[in-house]
């Protein structure tokens, strides 16, 4: 083959060559991108079945008759989980500060004190209505959660 019919085919092998790690490159961009949104989806539906999944956990270990109530925390609802023991009545109580579920384990004598309070996580709304004598729905911006009390009425 002469030289002058080389170099037409060696720019043609070259530019092939050159379209195909392109492509290649557009392929791994495109795939991360897909990867990338696909774990943040599931990282927030983790978050919010989290907080859900933990409020429910909540009333149930509490699940006694008249050990949970409806109250009020600084910014609305809070969720009272009492807790009698031989030392003296404690509360567990859920509410919502500055845009946080947050909560906290004291004697039940004691005032809200959301400073000191565990955050639970991220929420601009905390609701709960009763839907019937053993049973409350509580509502967060992650969704909400129909909760039904073995012992009886919810206080």
């Amino acid at each position: 083959m002469r030289k002058e019919q080389r170099e037409p085919l060696h720019s043609y092998i070259i530019a092939l060559l050159g379209i195909f790690a392109l492509g290649f490159l557009l392929l791994v961009l495109f795939g991360t991108r897909v990867y990338l949104n696909t774990v943040a989806g599931q990282r927030g539906n983790d978050d919010r079945r989290a907080l859900m999944t933990y409020l429910a956990t909540a009333v149930h270990a509490y699940d006694e008759q008249g050990a949970i109530l409806l109250g009020t925390g600084p910014e609305g609802d809070a969720l009272i989980l009492r807790d009698v023991t031989a030392d003296g009545t404690y509360e567990h109580r859920i509410y919502l500060y500055q845009g946080n579920l947050v909560e906290e384990y004291t004697v039940a004598e004691e005032p809200l004190s959301p400073d000191t309070a565990r955050q639970l996580g991220q929420t601009d709304a905390f609701f709960m209505k009763k839907e019937g004598e053993s049973l409350f729905r509580v509502q967060t911006d992650q969704g909400s959660i129909l909760l039904h009390l073995r012992s009886g009425e919810v206080g």
